[in-house]
């Protein structure tokens, strides 16, 4: 072990220096990562209140930090809240969340940056998003003794020695596991003294969330009368071309005229949007639209909008299930409508559940698409039932963010007297 940590810290020395010669990201990180901890450490001195760290790869993982984190927000207890990234996009995603007290960079995994980055924070919990496994940062973690807990936790897909990733883990404190499967890989590897929790994913509450005041949020978005009430709305979120090309096969069909499609794209690029336009020819593109359109299908032709135009959808079809594997089915599951997909789910243990209990359809032609949607679709009933039970599967799920604050709380009373 003592041959890989001196092999690790020269590897990570030598990447602080040459990376950011070959990426314009890790230029970015490394000319800022130093100043936002030395800002953040400023308020750690001046709140003088224990600090709760937590650290997610990017945007996507934060979301799993959320719950938790307004959680601890709206407890009452005086808490300095940090968030760290290792994404650019991530941390300028959030570096104004109303929820923290600052957003920092984590640094490259290297001794002495690790080490300044330790000692500015000075935190009494350290909470780690998903799958962020670091050598060296753990290592400094269980020397100074803070607790770490993993929370959503799923075991990461890089490859290493078991002995490696004992080592890492044991600076753990608590696993969080986001689900049986990930909790099974863990078990082997952590200390006796750690404890592993089967839970659900912190997800499924932000989700729930979301779902429940999207009413709210989404109510601008579209005008109220676009719809008829016999229109059957179908967003087809995250979506590839090949989704777009079999949902608009169908559509030319004119078997079901009361479908109106809410495509939003994954990538949002010029030449994606001018070939959806194409499928879809009496589309209209979501920044364009007027309250003088009726009934026509829509193109999102600008990110960040998906959840909240669920909220619309009476069916959803999730893309990337022809490519690399479908995108995440837990969102549109939230707001209790039925959900289709292509027949790549299998590195998806939401679509996989959700399958197996039946509110999922995997489809994996043209025909087997206009099968689902007549039985979705010619029967109402059908489609509720559906609908309930991906709904159902979400709120199975919630609660594990509370779990997680009230045993942050705990740690930080310890801390305290301590």
């Amino acid at each position: 072990m003592i041959v890989f940590r001196l092999l690790y810290a020269a590897a990570m020395s030598l990447l602080e220096t040459v990376a950011p010669l070959f990426s314009s990201k890790l230029r970015q990180r490394q000319n800022e990562w130093r100043d936002t901890v030395r800002k953040a450490g400023l308020i750690v001195e001046r709140q003088n209140a224990p600090v709760a760290w937590f650290h997610a790869a990017s945007a996507g993982e934060f979301e799993q930090a959320k719950p938790v984190i307004e959680y601890l927000a709206n407890s009452g207890v005086p808490l300095t809240i940090i968030a760290s990234f290792f994404s650019p996009s991530g941390f300028e995603a959030h570096r104004t969340y109303p929820f923290i007290n600052a957003a920092v960079y984590l640094p490259l995994d290297s001794f002495f940056s690790v080490r300044f980055f330790l000692r500015r924070l000075r935190p009494s919990v350290a909470v780690i998003i998903r799958y962020e496994l670091w050598f060296e940062l753990f290592r400094q973690i269980r020397n100074a003794r803070i607790p770490l807990l993993l929370i959503s936790a799923t075991f990461p897909s890089r490859r290493l020695p078991a002995c490696i990733f004992k080592e890492i883990l044991r600076a753990v404190t608590t696993v969080y596991s986001a689900n049986a499967d990930s909790a099974d890989k863990f078990r082997p590897l952590i200390s006796s003294s750690a404890k592993l929790i089967t839970a659900a994913d912190t997800r499924f509450d932000r989700i729930f969330s979301i779902a429940r005041e999207a009413g709210f949020s989404s109510k601008n978005l579209l005008p109220n009368d676009l719809f008829a009430p016999e229109d059957i709305v179908i967003v087809a979120g995250s979506s590839w071309p090949e989704d777009e090309e079999l949902l608009a096969a169908v559509h030319r069909t004119n078997k079901f005229s009361s479908i109106r499609f809410i495509v939003v794209p994954h990538e949002v690029t010029q030449c994606h949007l001018d070939s959806a336009a194409k499928l879809f020819p009496n589309a209209i593109k979501l920044s364009e639209l007027s309250s003088a359109d009726k009934r026509c299908d829509i193109i999102a032709d600008c990110y960040g909008k998906l959840l909240m135009l669920y909220c619309f959808a009476d069916i959803a079809y999730i893309g990337g299930g022809f490519g690399a594997g479908v995108h995440s089915v837990a969102e549109p599951a939230g707001y209790g409508i039925p959900l289709i997909c292509g027949p790549r789910i299998y590195r998806a243990p939401d679509a996989v559940e959700l399958h197996r209990r039946g509110g999922l359809r995997v489809i994996s032609d043209k025909n087997g698409l206009i099968e689902s949607l007549d039985a979705l679709i010619s029967s109402k009933e059908n489609r509720l039932a559906t609908g309930a039970i991906a709904r159902q599967y979400i709120e199975s799920g919630t609660g594990t963010s509370r779990i997680i604050g009230e045993d942050i709380l705990a740690r930080v009373r310890e801390a305290k007297t301590s």
